[in-house]
């Protein structure tokens, strides 16, 4: 939690977080993943959730870049995109412990919505599009005919 309160603090924002994930899966099963093989754990561990969290975030930006301004208005994160963090922060944490074909099923849905995001067939529904840029100013050089040629030179 420390960890969430540094990344507010720092204005970055989150597509999603510890609490939004125990509200989608469940507390126990947070509990369970985030404590890789330790069954005798009864708490969720922060650090491995947020890790997770990052990661998924991570991956989420590098389509959403594609075509949109980072970071999104956080008033305008779109609710499917929460979810398809979390989905993704999920598998990461499952797939350390137990993996499981339907949570690889839902982290797969996630990406395909987002290669769709990153292609322009779907839209978030928020103000940030990209717009085209205009090709870079190019530099030119222009020298006279040099002094030192080879013809210049034959004579000494």
């Amino acid at each position: 939690r420390g960890n969430l309160n540094l990344q507010i603090a720092l204005g970055e924002v989150m597509y999603t977080n510890e609490a939004e994930m125990v509200k989608l899966f469940g507390m126990r099963e947070m509990v369970e993943i985030s404590n890789q093989s330790d069954a005798s754990q009864t708490d969720i561990n922060s650090e491995r959730v947020t890790a997770a969290i990052q990661w998924a975030e991570s991956v989420v930006d590098s389509y959403l870049c594609q075509r949109y301004t980072l970071p999104l208005p956080e008033n305008q994160i779109p609710v499917c995109l929460s979810s398809y963090a979390a989905d993704m922060a999920r598998y990461k944490l499952d797939r350390e412990t137990k993996f499981r074909e339907a949570v690889l099923g839902d982290y797969q849905e996630a990406l395909s919505w987002l290669k769709e995001v990153a292609a322009g067939k779907l839209g978030l529904g928020v103000n940030t599009v990209q717009e085209e840029t205009s090709p870079s100013p190019t530099v030119e050089f222009s020298a006279t005919e040099s002094v030192f040629s080879q013809e210049a030179l034959s004579g000494f």
